[in-house]
């Protein structure tokens, strides 16, 4: 070799060594900064003093339990309802004559007892519903209507497809009632009467809960005695009115007690775009719990696009309905010979909806054919990863497809 020639081979070597070396004390001073993110103390949240707090963006979380059976001395409390101010739990009455209807705030605060009518004898009136004016119960073939104003039977009914009517459940939309008795099927049907729909059943169905508030919704919410085998019998299940299904989208309810605890009655509301499922559990103390069942507003995580270039980069959407925040993420290379640039991480504060984000690799260096994969997750738990293949040359990701 000429001496030339040597002496700038020798020099671009060197320069590529002091790039190196550079790059290395600068990734080492990145992962440095980047450390101390796990080094603190996380946030902590504390719900609301209140019953009701503002429901947590996690759905299967309990937002709150109130006892019934302790300001009733109803050791029989069955079905509940809540009509937007108030909670409505029917009582057995502890087994006498008259059977009774209890009406609370939200603070669990008792704030009326009535009588339900004579021919409600027995366990009385079963689970609830209410269809914006007025409530309903059964307790044989036929669904009483009930006067929240009264607390009384209004004296018109409505013939159910079976005896009693225990599950009840409102769709506003059609004007129509749904029903099951334990491992019945499961009804829709018409104000007069008319079975508009069955569906196939197999659970022993206590509750039903109308959802017109959930994505993809309307959902039809079940509360059942199925009993699991290992822990639970009070079980929330959702199924589609529409197709007649199960979607398989379950959780356990409020239970203290194995296998004592079964269970009750079963309602909804809507709490600021997020279904709040209210189920009753039968044991002692009797008791009203509420379940975040559907973030309706969450973000959702998409990978739009990997490429290359002088390093790599990816760019992350945020396709859902609410603002994906403290987004952490990781782009790794694997495969080939990488010498610099095998992981690189970090935070995005925020992405809105509809909104996009870009990410990029740290300093790359090195030759072959990596696996480039791209991995996300926001606060809220919305999750997504992508992979692509590409070539590294040296500093540059090529044909990255």
């Amino acid at each position: 070799m000429k001496p030339n020639k040597a002496i700038k081979y020798f020099g671009a070597v060197l320069v590529c060594i002091a790039m190196i070396t550079a790059a290395s004390s600068a990734i080492a001073q990145v992962k440095e900064q980047d450390q101390s993110r796990f080094d603190a103390a996380p946030n902590i949240s504390t719900r609301s003093a209140n019953l009701i707090p503002a429901p947590l963006l996690d759905p299967g979380d309990i937002l709150f339990e109130i006892d019934v059976e302790t300001p009733t001395g109803d050791n029989q409390c069955l079905g509940v309802e809540f009509d937007g101010t108030y909670f409505w739990v029917t009582g057995g009455g502890i087994g006498v004559d008259p059977n009774k209807l209890y009406k609370f705030d939200t603070t669990g605060t008792l704030i009326a007892t009535y009588d339900q009518p004579g021919h409600s004898t027995g366990w009385g009136w079963r689970d609830l519903t209410f269809d914006g004016t007025y409530l309903y119960a059964s307790v044989d073939e036929f669904v009483d209507q009930i006067d929240p104003v009264t607390g009384l039977y209004t004296g018109v009914s409505i013939p159910g497809p079976e005896n009693p009517n225990r599950a009840l459940a409102y769709d506003p939309a059609t004007d129509h009632f749904w029903t099951a008795n334990f491992g019945s099927a499961i009804y829709e049907f018409a104000r007069d009467g008319t079975l508009i729909n069955s569906f196939g059943n197999t659970y022993p169905i206590y509750g039903l809960a109308w959802d017109d508030v959930s994505d993809d919704g309307p959902w039809l919410w079940v509360h059942d005695q199925e009993d699991d085998l290992v822990s639970s019998r009070v079980h929330v299940r959702q199924f589609d009115p529409v197709a007649g299904v199960y979607t398989g989208v379950e959780y356990n309810g409020v239970f203290h007690v194995y296998p004592s605890d079964i269970a009750g009655g079963a309602a909804f509301y809507d709490d600021g775009g997020v279904g709040v499922f209210v189920g009753l559990t039968q044991n002692s103390p009797d008791l009203i719990y509420g379940l975040d069942v559907t973030p309706a507003n969450a973000p959702q995580l998409e990978i739009t696009e990997i490429k290359g270039g002088f390093g790599g980069s990816a760019t992350i959407k945020n396709i859902g309905t609410a603002d994906a925040t403290d987004v952490e993420w990781n782009i790794t290379l694997a495969g080939g010979l990488v010498i610099l640039g095998k992981e690189t991480t970090g935070t995005i504060t925020a992405i809105a909806p509809d909104a996009s984000a870009t990410i990029k690799t740290s300093l790359l260096f090195g030759f072959g054919k990596p696996t480039i994969t791209v991995a996300a997750e926001s606060a809220e738990g919305a999750i997504v990863d992508g992979s692509a293949t590409g070539t590294l040359l040296l500093f540059f990701l090529l044909g990255v497809a």
